[in-house]
């Protein structure tokens, strides 16, 4: 197997380091890792030891490396996540709303 390895300009290279920085200092683990498998990577690092330092799948690792690829730095934060799915009807969301910030009438 022929590791693929990113060919980053040197500048792109000194890019990545504080925002990976940056990113951990705001708890954004996830593109912390994300940045540090581009940068490994690039450093000559193949996917198998990749995953075993992020500590994901080794197709976690190759889906990274082609979205950096197609869409560079802006295609490491994260995406749009669905979440499940609400079982509040519309009518209810305004009591939940009451219920988490009570205020007591007259407390002012």
């Amino acid at each position: 197997m022929i590791p693929r390895l990113l060919q980053l300009h040197l500048s792109s290279y000194h890019g990545l380091i504080p925002l990976g920085k940056q990113a951990e200092q705001e708890s954004a683990y996830r593109v912390t890792g994300r940045l540090q498998t581009v940068v490994l990577n690039s450093e000559g690092r193949i996917s198998v030891d990749l995953a075993r330092i992020a500590k994901v799948p080794r197709s976690k690792v190759s889906e990274r490396l082609v979205r950096y690829r197609e869409r560079g730095v802006d295609g490491l934060p994260e995406g749009y996540r669905s979440g499940r799915p609400t079982r509040l009807a519309e009518l209810q969301h305004p009591c939940l709303g009451d219920i988490l910030d009570p205020t007591i009438p007259g407390n002012s």
